[in-house]
């Protein structure tokens, strides 16, 4: 369910305002523009550093919270 609403398939900008926000707000949409734009170099630069350090402090907030749940189990 992630993978469709996040701009993988199609871009954000002509979805309804709620379908956009909720694709802003997908870990995958910031993962996705970082690879784009690392392959074809399409996004603006700003934007995509900014999506690739919210998309690591995603990554390090969940490995975080998944050890925490093994070690308690």
């Amino acid at each position: 369910v992630f993978l469709f609403a996040s701009s993988m398939f199609y871009p954000l900008e002509p979805l309804p305002a709620a379908f956009r926000l909720a694709g802003w707000a997908n870990p995958i949409t910031w993962q996705v523009d970082v690879l784009r734009y690392a392959t074809v170099g399409l996004g603006d630069p700003r934007v995509i550093a900014l999506e690739g350090a919210a998309f690591l402090a995603f990554t390090v907030a969940g490995f975080a919270l998944a050890l925490r749940s093994l070690r308690e189990a």
